[in-house]
């Protein structure tokens, strides 16, 4: 599991999934706060505090100094959209970077950094994005949190859960693997879940505080709590 330091000193911290109440060990220093995380079998991908797209190697490698202010400590893979701070969502594949910004979804093949517009017809306030199996999912607060889904091109782009939180505003957290969707928001302390189409909706898991983050694992699906702890339970 990969989680953001948000606070000094800045860090994108590791722990491996089969881990019991351990401390996350340091993965990679960075010099502002981290925005939203995406990871692929090789990187893990993070917004800089100026809305770049900023790009690491797991273990092993040096990435190439960044001779700009991008916030990335390292070279940004996409620069800052019209010079804004804005930080992006992020969603990757094993190659390309998906990113919402403005209402727009856009891809970046990771070779190149070059962006295309994918989809241009999502609400403008999306609140979460994730990749899978060719694939993307995102939610937003404009329309009772609607969660979407579209291929990797944007072709398709549909709601397929159209009141997750019985129509309240809120913004969504998402996680997305083969077997499924997984949903919570800040201002819940339930998780829910429904086949990857938006079918058989139920619930998951209740937790006392509330949900900052969600992602999937194996059998499990994890989350991370108001006060920073990682809890776990089994996905159905």
């Amino acid at each position: 599991l990969f989680l953001r330091h948000i606070s000094v000193p800045y860090a994108i911290s590791y722990v491996s999934v089969d881990a019991s109440a351990v401390t996350p060990t340091s993965y990679f220093p960075v010099p502002d706060s981290p925005g939203n995380l995406a990871v692929d079998s090789t990187q893990v991908f993070f917004g800089g505090d100026q809305g770049a797209v900023c790009a690491l190697p797991f273990e092993g490698a040096t990435p190439t100094g960044d001779a700009g202010s991008s916030g990335c400590g390292t070279k940004p893979l996409v620069p800052p959209k019209d010079g804004g701070p804005a930080q992006a969502l992020l969603a990757a594949s094993d190659t390309e970077v998906f990113l919402a910004y403005n209402g727009k979804i856009f891809s970046a093949l990771q070779a190149t950094g070059v962006t295309t517009e994918i989809v241009s017809n999502s609400p403008a306030s999306i609140s979460d994005l994730t990749e899978n199996g060719g694939s993307l999912f995102w939610s937003n607060v404009t329309d009772a949190s609607t969660i979407w889904s579209a291929s990797d091109d944007g072709d398709a782009a549909q709601p397929i859960v159209l009141s997750p939180f019985g129509g309240k505003l809120e913004p969504a957290t998402i996680a997305v693997d083969a077997e499924g969707i997984w949903w919570s928001s800040a201002d819940e302390q339930k998780i829910w879940t429904a086949a990857r189409d938006g079918s058989n909706q139920h619930l998951v898991a209740c937790e006392p505080s509330s949900v900052s983050a969600l992602t999937t694992a194996g059998a499990f699906v994890y989350w991370v709590t108001s006060n920073g702890i990682v809890r776990r339970a089994r996905k159905n």
